[in-house]
């Protein structure tokens, strides 16, 4: 058998939200991380590395000024993986970023945790299909 190449078929990550009251989710479906366009990955890559040399120069600048580097100001901070999520939403479901951008810390990082878990490939040796029958005791 040949293999296909058929991005109309990837993957893709459910996510639902349910509005307060409401029993009907919306769903948003994304790709998995894998199966993200190599142009939307290396945007979000320029992105986070413009960020990350933004912050050290500000670092870079306070330090040289002995002055106090507090870990609660955003400007001094280095992206986490939180700003890759909202980078990616952004390009890949902008609807589901606004969503995603109000929600407290815990839910976001739960989402990503979720997301990256989903996406990560099936092991081989954790498959039915490769279970080894050798081990069972008679």
């Amino acid at each position: 058998m040949a293999f296909q190449y058929r991005p109309d078929v990837f993957p893709k990550f459910p996510v639902e939200i349910y509005k307060a009251g409401s029993d009907e989710p919306t769903v948003y479906e994304i790709p998995m991380i894998g199966y993200v366009p190599k142009e939307v990955h290396e945007e979000v890559d320029d992105v986070i590395t413009k960020r990350i040399e933004d912050v050290q120069k500000r670092r870079d600048d306070r330090n040289k000024k002995r002055q106090v580097i507090p870990g609660s100001d955003r400007k001094l901070q280095f992206p986490d993986d939180s700003d890759v999520m909202d980078e990616l939403l952004k390009r890949l479901a902008p609807e589901l970023a606004v969503e995603v951008d109000g929600w407290p810390l815990m839910p976001r990082q739960e989402l990503w945790k979720d997301w990256t878990e989903a996406s990560k490939p099936a092991d081989p040796e954790k498959s039915d299909a490769s279970s080894d029958s050798s081990d069972a005791t008679e």
